[in-house]
């Protein structure tokens, strides 16, 4: 399974457990679904990037091409990967399952400054750095989202 089906796994068992209980081969349709978001980047980045500029240094060449990766692999996403949140309808059982898996903002700072270890060690190509640093800023900006929502609704005393 690639690192989109990987990706695909982990959101959909977050956000729709009860769709994945249903799949018969889990592990199947996610390399599936994995390979299909991979060949649609592949398909579309050529065509976002455009052909070459006239005058542009490698350095910019190199930026206008990985923006068009990353658009791609963002619609390829948002088409084939992220999926609406099921319903839940008890705000308590909402709180308990953020709190049981989601990570605490200092784990997920700390996570970041060891991806920052990894890759100043060459232990991860830039691209891999890339994303994985947009996953854990996402997953950041959520985090701190939800705490604030929290204290809202605790000021409120509605939790």
């Amino acid at each position: 399974m690639n690192h989109y089906g990987r990706q695909a796994q982990q959101h959909w068992t977050r956000v729709a457990p009860g769709r994945v209980r249903e799949l018969e081969d889990a592990e199947a349709f996610f390399t599936d679904l994995g390979e299909q978001v991979e060949q649609q980047i592949a398909n579309m980045w050529p065509s976002i990037a455009g052909p070459d500029v006239p005058g542009e240094t490698v350095l910019e060449k190199t930026g206008r091409l990985n923006a068009a990766r990353r658009q791609a692999e963002e619609i390829a996403l948002s088409e084939l990967v992220w999926l609406p949140q099921e319903e839940i309808d008890d705000l308590e059982e909402l709180r308990d399952l953020w709190w049981a898996e989601t990570p605490y903002l200092h784990d997920v700072e700390w996570m970041i400054d060891q991806l920052g270890v990894k890759y100043r060690n060459d232990e991860l190509s830039t691209y891999e750095y890339q994303v994985e640093l947009a996953e854990l800023e996402h997953l950041k900006g959520i985090t701190e989202h939800f705490h604030l929502w929290l204290e809202d609704r605790k000021a409120r005393h509605e939790l």
